[in-house]
C-alpha cells in the first residue's frame, strides 16, 4: 500500500468505507485517467454497482475497479482487505492469521488464512 496510514485514526479518515477504498483503487490503476482496457477510449461513466465499476462510452465494456487483481470476487469487503493488509504491514512481528481472524472478525479461521496468504503472494503488504 502506497502511502500508508501510520496510525488507526489516519487509516479510518483516509478508508473510512467501501467507496474510499475503491476510489483509492480507481487514482492507483488509472493515475493518468481511465483507459478502456478493450479500446483505449478515455471517457467512462460510473455504474451503480456493488463495486465501483466503470463502462467505457466507445464500446460499452464495463470494468471493475478489482477486475484482474486478487481482490476480484471476493466475498469480503474492499475495506477488510484494506485493513488486513494495513495491520500486516504495520506490526513489528507481523500478524497471524489467528489474530487477523479476531480482529477483523472473520467468519471462519479458512478466510484469515487465504486472506493473509494473498496477501503475502501479492505483495500488498
Amino acid at each position: 500500500m502506497a502511502e500508508r496510514p501510520r496510525s488507526s485514526p489516519e487509516f479510518e479518515a483516509q478508508f473510512p468505507d467501501e467507496a474510499a477504498c475503491a476510489r483509492w483503487l480507481l487514482e492507483r490503476r488509472w493515475p493518468d485517467g481511465f483507459r478502456c482496457p478493450a479500446c483505449g477510449h478515455a471517457e467512462a461513466w460510473e455504474l451503480a454497482r456493488e463495486r465501483l465499476t466503470l463502462q467505457c462510452a466507445a464500446c460499452e465494456r464495463q470494468v471493475s475497479v478489482t477486475a484482474g487483481t486478487v481482490l476480484h470476487g471476493s466475498h469480503l469487503g474492499l475495506r477488510t482487505w484494506f485493513l488486513a493488509a494495513w495491520l500486516m504491514a504495520t506490526h513489528a512481528n507481523g500478524i497471524s492469521a489467528r489474530q487477523l481472524w479476531r480482529q477483523l472478525g472473520l467468519g471462519s479461521y479458512k478466510s484469515a488464512w487465504l486472506l493473509v496468504l494473498a496477501i503475502h503472494q501479492f505483495g500488498l503488504e
